[in-house]
């Protein structure tokens, strides 16, 4: 079975960000980045129950490569991604988004 995915407005921003952050580092990694997130997310569709609760009923995922965090919930049929953050930012720092 397959969940549909759905993201909060504000993750479009946090992937763009993190994109254009690594792009200045070395042309082409922005889009490995963006590459890993995609990849990571397309998982949670085929088993978003893989990974446990962390935050009451938000979950987890790191992505293989960069090491980013997808913070996601599901509710009936739908995996609702919340925030994806780099792994320096404030762990918690995507709650005020609720």
């Amino acid at each position: 079975m397959s969940y549909r995915l759905e993201t909060h407005e504000a993750v479009g921003d946090d992937v763009e960000n993190g994109r254009l952050l690594y792009e200045q580092l070395r042309q082409g990694l922005g889009d490995r980045l963006f590459d890993d997130i995609y990849a990571t997310m397309l998982s949670l569709q085929e088993n978003p129950f893989l990974f446990q609760k962390r935050y009451g009923e938000f979950r987890i995922v790191i992505t293989k490569r960069f090491r980013y965090k997808i913070v996601y919930r599901i509710h009936d049929e739908t995996v609702y991604v919340i925030a994806v953050r780099h792994p320096r930012r404030h762990p918690t720092s995507w709650m005020k988004r609720l």
